[in-house]
């Protein structure tokens, strides 16, 4: 029950870093938003690590944090392209699909569920991407690319399913914050080569208003909340199956869309409210 709880807080910290992430970049530039949160996450990740006293890791651990953190970075990035292509209505629910390979590499690598928990497991993700799935008249846009943003989110579903499975093979012999430390410095190096290919610049925007002391230090609160998150998510790796603990860690398009709901007073469409009750029902098979 522990794993379950731990995971559902990385889905809680997930969700919450993914709804302040578009806020802030409606006030900051978004490579600052990008990084600064990252950079926070890796200030935190090395702090950890120089008080953990932990050995160095083997070239097998190393290599597996630095693929979970390609991953990350490439579930994002794909993420944003797809968004480019076609609306938050399309991307979203396909790339809330990224449990479906640690659920596959758990099983196959001898996870033993029971009947309930297989029937938790698709209703738990079949309720997350329901409850992404947004009510836009934005898709009858003649300029969509609906094709190439399907295609982006599925490598963006794909890049986080790397990331869900490979990381918690990263700390398996102990190594817990070498793994965030590596995985983290990888995310930052991956962003930079982005924001570089992509011209993206660091200054503030001049047609935005000039944030705050307070503004600025809210940036650091999304990479903080991924910090948290990825933390409890290794945690719950230890003490759960893969299969288990990684549709429990990917329900965060829940908590997203939640606080679009309560905080933006966006509408909540018939679909959402099957996919969030979908959803929760599924945890509750998990965990019985």
């Amino acid at each position: 029950m522990l794993a379950i709880v731990l995971a559902l807080g990385t889905s809680l910290a997930y969700g919450v870093a993914n709804f302040l992430a578009p806020v802030l970049m409606r006030r900051h530039a978004f490579a600052a938003v990008l990084l600064t949160g990252q950079l926070a996450a890796l200030v935190g990740s090395v702090l950890l690590l120089a008080f953990s006293g932990e050995s160095a890791p083997d070239a097998g651990a190393v290599g597996l944090a630095v693929l979970a953190g390609v991953g990350n970075a490439a579930g994002l990035g794909f993420f944003y392209e797809a968004v480019r292509f076609g609306p938050l209505s399309v991307a979203t629910p396909v790339g809330a699909t990224a449990a479906a390979l640690p659920v596959m590499v758990g099983v196959l690598g001898g996870d033993t569920l029971r009947a309930l928990q297989v029937v938790g497991i698709v209703l738990a993700i079949g309720g997350a991407v329901l409850a992404a799935r947004r009510e836009s008249t934005e898709e009858d846009h003649a300029d969509w690319d609906l094709p190439r943003c399907v295609l982006f989110a599925a490598f963006s579903a794909l890049g986080l399913g790397v990331l869900l499975t490979a990381l918690p093979g990263a700390a398996a012999d102990g190594e817990l914050f070498w793994a965030l430390t590596i995985q983290r410095t990888t995310i930052i190096l991956c962003f930079v080569a982005l924001i570089l290919l992509r011209g993206q610049r660091f200054a503030h925007p001049p047609e935005l208003p000039r944030p705050t002391a307070l503004g600025r230090l809210a940036l650091l609160a999304p990479g903080l909340l991924l910090l948290g998150g990825t933390l409890m998510y290794i945690l719950a790796s230890e003490r759960g199956q893969l299969s288990v603990v990684a549709v429990c860690g990917s329900l965060f398009p829940l908590v997203t869309v939640g606080l679009a709901i309560v905080v933006l007073r966006e509408r909540v469409a018939r679909v959402q409210a099957i996919g969030v009750v979908a959803a929760v029902l599924g945890v509750v098979l998990i965990a019985l």
